[in-house]
């Protein structure tokens, strides 16, 4: 059976408990001493959400929904500097057409 889509509560805990572990979660080394410090870390962040949470989530459930957002939140934001760009670019030019 599988689990249902994490809430909007849940993924603000999760955003939120990232934020507490986020030196070691997002450090870019990647030698073995750091990687089990980021496997702790990821422990003990499934072990605090299983607390607050009634939905009880793997650690791999939890990191990949967190990469899943990381994904869509740069997505977005592409998006949005694109979209300003196009409109500068598109500005002047209307501007010319109408003179």
């Amino acid at each position: 059976m599988s689990k249902s889509n994490l809430s909007v509560q849940e993924m603000e805990l999760l955003v939120n408990l990232v934020k507490t572990y986020k030196h070691i979660i997002n450090c870019k080394i990647t030698n073995a001493v750091f990687n089990n410090k980021k496997e702790e870390a990821w422990d003990s962040l499934t072990t605090d959400f299983n607390a607050a949470s009634l939905c009880k989530r793997s650690r791999q459930q939890l990191q990949n929904k967190f990469k899943n957002m990381q994904k869509e939140s740069k997505k977005k934001k592409e998006a949005l500097i694109k979209s300003k760009y196009l409109k500068l670019v598109e500005e002047p030019l209307i501007y010319y057409q109408h003179r």
